[in-house]
């Protein structure tokens, strides 16, 4: 479960940006907030803005510290591949701090790093209430708390400046501390975003054709949503591949079908079927739509029945705006989970008070002089009532983070 979350210097994101998902006094839709010891923390939150303000940054900057902590560990004089906003020193670190619960326990993660090297990283938890120290690192010099030595103390032999070392600690110890703290990021903060190429039409077939159980629930959730299909069949056949016709392939494509490869040169494909009873379509003859909830449904029934939290980039890509208000509604009113939904949208029919608090929706705007995103809440604003249209007072400027548009053509001719 995400608390807070902080970065600066990442792409668009020049000074610090708060984001957090703690439930502010509010007594509006306090029956949809999770309980953790003495908090309140909001089950979905929306990020509205003008392109090119930062909502992606904001997304990016997650993905990139859930790859940095849980790749594979860099080699000696491998670049670490963050992206500093252009404004920045040279010399400037890049950083992110994240306050975090799994399994009961919550723990704050921070991490300043250069392409060259990890300048600061730390990891606390909050067992009894008061802050204990499993690690803090400057530079070379670790410390940790009294009863992590031993165990890190053995991690810190494998350990280089480029490294990100709770990655270093969860591979080379046993400490289920530690291991909580990583899986976090390997496991319970998934990403999806235009930008990032994920295998979810994979993962969903593959869930599917193993369990049985798992596809009943999509074919509900399907009718459930208006699309009234019987059942979803798979079906796997290789393809036969000649070296001659593998190397006349172009180079990004290639190496595409060489991964999928087998040692004896096929192709695996993979078809899935939507059974409407009296007929069957392919997928790929499907809509946008149909194509986007098979990728997108596999992965938010497990994302909510493991507690997961999901960073969802343009949510609204080829999806109705009721589809969009049911799935949001069913991250809201799933007592037993909990799963968060933090997404990105243009989709203005979404902003509105009957579903969110004033504390789940957040904007983003972009400084014009330093060209720096600013992050800031609905909560921020005086006297915003439940009757307030906010949709129309979002579009009429009221909270700023839209786009100035000319749409007289003369005034663009006047300038060029």
């Amino acid at each position: 479960m995400l608390l807070e979350y902080r970065c600066s210097n990442y792409k668009s994101i020049k000074d610090e940006v708060l984001f957090s998902m703690s439930a502010s006094s509010d007594t509006e839709h306090s029956d949809k907030l999770i309980d953790f010891k003495k908090l309140k923390i909001n089950k979905a939150t929306a990020i509205y803005g003008a392109n090119g303000s930062g909502k992606s940054s904001l997304l990016e900057s997650c993905l990139f510290l859930t790859s940095l902590v849980s790749n594979k560990p860099s080699q000696p004089g491998d670049k670490i591949l963050v992206i500093p906003h252009a404004l920045s020193a040279i010399d400037e670190p890049t950083e992110f701090l994240i306050h975090f619960e799994r399994k009961g326990i919550r723990y704050v993660y921070g991490i300043s790093v250069t392409e060259d090297r990890v300048e600061k990283e730390f990891l606390y938890h909050f067992k009894v209430g008061r802050k204990a120290k499993i690690f803090d690192r400057a530079g070379e010099e670790y410390t940790f708390g009294t009863k992590y030595k031993s165990d890190l103390n053995k991690a810190l032999s494998f350990q280089k400046e480029n490294r990100v070392f709770l990655n270093t600690a969860a591979n080379f110890t046993n400490n289920e501390d530690i291991t909580n703290a990583f899986l976090f990021f390997k496991e319970d903060l998934v990403v999806n975003s235009p930008s990032f190429m994920n295998n979810w039409r994979e993962y969903s077939f593959n869930m599917i054709n193993k369990n049985p159980e798992f596809k009943k629930k999509v074919v509900t959730a399907f009718n459930n949503l208006g699309i009234d299909i019987k059942d979803i069949k798979t079906e796997s056949f290789n393809i036969p591949l000649h070296d001659e016709l593998v190397e006349n392939i172009p180079a990004d494509i290639k190496e595409i079908i060489k991964s999928s490869m087998g040692e004896e040169k096929t192709l695996s494909l993979k078809k899935v079927l939507f059974d409407y009873g009296i007929f069957s379509v392919d997928i790929d003859r499907e809509s946008t739509g149909i194509k986007r909830l098979f990728e997108v449904l596999c992965p938010l029934i497990d994302i909510i029945e493991n507690d997961r939290v999901l960073l969802w980039d343009e949510i609204e890509m080829g999806l109705h705006s009721s589809i969009l208000d049911t799935l949001i509604k069913i991250f809201l009113n799933e007592k037993d989970s909990k799963a968060q939904l933090i997404f990105t949208t243009h989709d203005i029919s979404l902003l509105n008070l009957d579903n969110l608090r004033r504390d789940q929706i957040w904007f983003t705007e972009l400084d014009k002089e330093e060209r720096k995103t600013d992050l800031y809440s609905l909560f921020d604003f005086k006297n915003i009532r439940k009757t307030d249209n906010i949709s129309k007072n979002y579009i009429e400027g009221r909270y700023g983070a839209i786009p100035f548009i000319k749409t007289n053509l003369q005034s663009i001719q006047e300038e060029v």
